[in-house]
């Protein structure tokens, strides 16, 4: 098993190895690897420092395959003002939100060599909560949501999308769309935005009717059509 390189002093060490959130060096040139991860990445991921130094690849496969585009974006031109929004799969199969920040380390000649990073777990919300548009329902607390009282499942980027839409009333952009997803713009989301906002398309209007429930809106994003309430008069915003 390889051992992370001991480039930080043990002083250093004490202060990170007692803070909750997710510290950790990795190194990208010559030969990728992680450097240095806090202990405290055994309890917020399942994955004890050791297995990071094993696999250089673990950093990438405990992310969700839709926050992908970002992380792939993030490690490629790294911005320290930025905060990241990229969720994690824990060992036993849970998922979290985690807010990160980046510093890139450069060598001499202004080479990206390393990133240093920073990932703190995003508590979830609890309690039965639900918002309604029309004849849609979302379920806040589940990854669901019931149209016309039909229950459908959705995933967890389908699920926070129209969440977005049912709860702004409004046309949404596709910018306000990609940072709603991955907490920070990026030039993939927009790509990304348009195949899920396809699939909940599907979900949400099987018989495919024209309009759809979700309008593109033309040079601006998406908004929900207006739809009727069966057995009332309200309606969409």
């Amino acid at each position: 098993m390889s051992e992370p390189v001991p480039h930080l002093p043990p002083s250093d060490r004490t202060v990170l190895e007692s803070v909750p959130d997710v510290v950790y060096r990795y190194r990208l040139r010559p030969t990728p690897r992680f450097e240095y991860v806090s202990p405290s990445s055994t309890v917020v991921v399942g994955y004890t420092p050791e297995e990071h130094y094993a696999d250089p690849d673990l950093g990438r496969l405990i992310v969700h395959p839709d926050d992908m585009p970002l992380l792939l974006n993030a490690t490629e031109r790294p911005d320290p003002s930025a905060v990241y929004r990229i969720r994690w799969r824990h060992k036993d199969g849970r998922e979290l939100i985690t807010e990160q920040r980046l510093q890139p380390i450069y060598d001499g000649d202004g080479e990206l060599v390393a990133i240093v990073g920073v990932a703190r777990p995003v508590p979830s919300a609890r309690g039965d909560r639900t918002i309604s548009a029309g004849d849609i329902t979302v379920d806040l607390t589940a990854a669901r949501a019931f149209v016309a009282g039909q229950r459908i499942e959705l995933t967890s980027s389908e699920h926070r999308i129209l969440a977005l839409l049912v709860s702004a009333g409004r046309e949404v952009t596709r910018e306000e769309l990609v940072e709603h997803l991955w907490g920070s713009y990026h030039s993939g989301g927009e790509r990304a935005v348009q195949v899920h906002v396809s699939n909940l398309r599907r979900k949400l209007d099987p018989d495919k009717p024209d309009p759809p429930r979700i309008e593109t809106v033309r040079g601006v994003g998406y908004r929900l059509r207006a739809v009727r309430e069966p057995g009332t008069s309200r309606l969409t915003s």
